[in-house]
């Protein structure tokens, strides 16, 4: 009974989340890539981790990443602090903002911050794996030149932080547990920008 009541929280925040993408992202873009042919051994192809969501923030989880391998917290363990970036395929300010991301990345990484993507729509309202939109997911990534890991949003990751968020993109940081150290900033920002804050945040 608390498997399936469970369940269906998890589709009713995978419900909130896509109304938010299709809506509170002002500069939408993007072609619908959900639904349509794909088939049901393609749609089964990667199942999300069983996973405890007792842990607050995110210090403790179980999800994909965009390549299906699985991952939890540890995945913050080597960077004192981690930027978030909660993003959606259809959001063009998400998109355009990428590449900035990845210049942190590569300028940050070995000096104590990483970064780190979610993408809030690449589950369908069941909350099993869409590979269409992980598909599309990847291939926006690429034209970007993105190489930071983007993971997709399993239920604690839904309930500890994507619930956090009313627009995209947001971003917030974690500490090298998962825990949460800052407010969210809520829209891009440039490289120089996001220099600024993260001395703010993480005196790096």
């Amino acid at each position: 009974m608390k498997r399936k009541k469970g369940k269906l929280l998890f589709a009713v925040m995978l419900l909130t989340v896509t109304v938010m993408v299709l809506s509170a992202c002002g500069d939408q873009g993007g072609e619908d890539k959900s639904g349509g042919d794909q088939s049901a051994a393609a749609q089964q192809a990667w199942t999300l981790p069983e996973e405890q969501t007792e842990g607050k923030d995110l210090t403790s989880f179980k999800t994909l990443d965009l390549t299906g391998t699985e991952t939890d917290q540890s995945v913050f363990a080597n960077y004192k602090y981690t930027l978030i970036d909660v993003w959606g395929t259809y959001c063009n300010p998400c998109i355009r903002s990428m590449p900035d991301n990845e210049k942190l990345y590569q300028a940050f990484k070995d000096k104590g911050l990483g970064v780190m993507g979610i993408v809030v729509d690449a589950l369908d309202q069941s909350g099993s794996v869409d590979m269409d939109q992980v598909d599309y997911a990847k291939e926006l990534l690429d034209k970007q030149g993105v190489t930071y890991p983007v993971l997709l949003p399993s239920e604690g990751v839904m309930k500890n932080l994507v619930n956090r968020i009313s627009v995209i993109p947001s971003y917030i940081f974690v500490d090298s547990k998962g825990n949460i150290t800052s407010t969210v900033y809520e829209g891009g920002r440039s490289y120089d920008e996001w220099v600024k804050i993260i001395e703010e945040e993480t005196g790096i």
